[in-house]
């Protein structure tokens, strides 16, 4: 009896650690791309449409791959790459600016954040599964970034 009693606590201490330190590392991390049913639909599209190559039309031969477990890709032409982390989100602070956060107007935001866990957003005005039109959050708002699909 006081070996099945001993073996229960030592396999609820391990399951409690286990999932301790799975969470303090940042276990689950990628799930941000994936959506939760709270989410509004425009949002869980964007997430799916944003999948793939695209290219800006400001600067020909400049690449962005977005991969299904939040990880993105940025090729600059006649350089190397850089890969960040992304997610699409419609929560308010984004980069620790207030941001609006309307459902009816679909607002949603863009965030990518690099190995030193430094933060970028961007305000997303416009996504399908061909074009993608990117702007700065605060003052320099009216400056976009528009992407094809190739």
């Amino acid at each position: 009896m006081k070996k099945s009693i001993f073996f229960s606590y030592s396999l609820f201490f391990l399951i409690i650690t286990s999932t301790a330190i799975v969470f303090s590392r940042g276990g689950l991390k990628n799930s941000d791309v994936a959506y939760t049913n709270q989410d509004p639909q425009y949002l869980i599209e964007a997430r799916k449409n944003i999948i793939g190559v695209w290219e800006t039309e400001d600067v020909p031969g400049f690449l962005v791959e977005y991969m299904s477990d939040g990880t993105m890709i940025k090729k600059y032409p006649g350089s190397s790459e850089e890969i960040v982390r992304f997610k699409i989100i419609n929560t308010t602070p984004v980069c620790g600016e207030d941001v609006d956060v309307d459902i009816s107007k679909q607002t949603m935001y863009f965030q990518e954040t690099d190995d030193d866990n430094d933060d970028f957003c961007q305000r997303i005005y416009f996504i399908t599964d061909k074009q993608l039109v990117l702007g700065p959050l605060g003052m320099f708002s009216h400056k976009r970034t528009a992407y094809r699909k190739k």
